[in-house]
């Protein structure tokens, strides 16, 4: 029995797994680039009616409290908003196009809370920080402009 050579078959077998690979690969870098505007209104309803809806909780529960802030190149997305004091898992978003940025939280007075660089790349800042009474403030040390005050009651 004589076998049949297809090339022409294999070769566009191989290039359009190749195209796939790349396809998949490609989403995965830019899925998190993507912004969903349906899940900000349902992440609005477990938020306090004095907290903006640009903040949102991380969890369903009454005792977890949770922050998001963005920093956009023109500055946070929330300039200012009024918590209720305690723990809250704080994460703030590097939207700003810069590959590195470094954020301070200080309550007024001077007293700094968090000082830190992040690391190239990094988009985000995560970090659990308990908050008491007073006024705050959230910016990015490069940029003394872009800045968030949370009042804490």
């Amino acid at each position: 029995m004589k076998k049949i050579e297809m090339p022409g078959i294999k070769a566009m077998f191989v290039g359009g797994l190749v195209i796939a690979i790349v396809c998949l690969a490609s989403a995965k870098i830019h899925a998190d680039k993507r912004v969903r505007p349906s899940a900000a209104p349902a992440m609005e309803t477990a938020v306090t009616a004095h907290v903006p809806a640009t903040v949102a909780p991380l969890t369903d529960t009454q005792d977890d409290k949770g922050l998001w802030l963005t920093i956009r190149p023109t500055g946070f997305e929330t300039k200012e908003m009024t918590i209720d004091a305690g723990d809250y898992f704080v994460v703030i978003q590097n939207a700003t196009g810069l590959d590195r940025f470094a954020l301070r939280i200080q309550r007024e007075g001077g007293q700094t809370i968090h000082d830190v660089r992040l690391p190239r790349f990094h988009k985000y800042w995560k970090h659990e920080v308990h908050l008491t009474s007073g006024r705050y403030l959230v910016s990015e040390v490069d940029h003394p402009d872009w800045s968030c005050v949370v009042i804490v009651n």
